[in-house]
């Protein structure tokens, strides 16, 4: 542990363990997030798929976290950017199976404002983790691993 700083009349520990994240859990199937959100992490926690639509990327540095805590069973599991192909995806995920083989997929930087995960194929299944943050207005970075199984397919899309 860090030793303490004395600021204002209050003593200050500098340690990552004594912060803590705002966690959410979904409110509904649709959830519309907004800049204020920013920093958070956000459940992917319904068997019936949840969609998590990101506030636009007017401001730099907006950043949230996605985590599948339920595996999808049926719809998808889905982040989509406030603007199809407006607001594009760069970076990439790295899609696994329960056997620990896998690929790296990436957006195609042209039209991928979304990533669709059907519990399946394109993932969505309980280990799944996902960082995005925006960059510019029209750009959000993506990185994280998916979690999938059968024969594995790229979870970007345009909506």
């Amino acid at each position: 542990m860090s030793a303490p700083i004395y600021k204002g009349g209050k003593w200050f520990f500098k340690s990552p363990l004594r912060s803590r994240s705002d966690i959410r859990t979904s409110a509904s199937a649709a959830v519309q997030l907004v800049p204020s959100n920013s920093g958070a992490t956000f459940l992917l926690d319904r068997a019936s798929g949840v969609t998590y639509t990101l506030p636009a990327a007017t401001i730099s540095g907006l950043n949230f976290t996605f985590v599948v805590t339920v595996s999808v069973t049926s719809n998808n599991h889905k982040i989509v950017a406030k603007t199809t192909g407006t607001e594009l995806y760069i970076g990439g995920v790295f899609e696994t199976v329960a056997a620990g083989t896998g690929t790296e997929f990436f957006p195609n930087g042209s039209s991928n404002s979304a990533i669709t995960m059907n519990g399946t194929t394109t993932g969505g299944l309980i280990n799944t983790i996902l960082y995005f943050q925006s960059i510019n207005s029209t750009t959000w970075t993506i990185d994280g691993t998916v979690m999938a199984s059968g024969t594995i397919a790229t979870p970007f899309a345009n909506s």
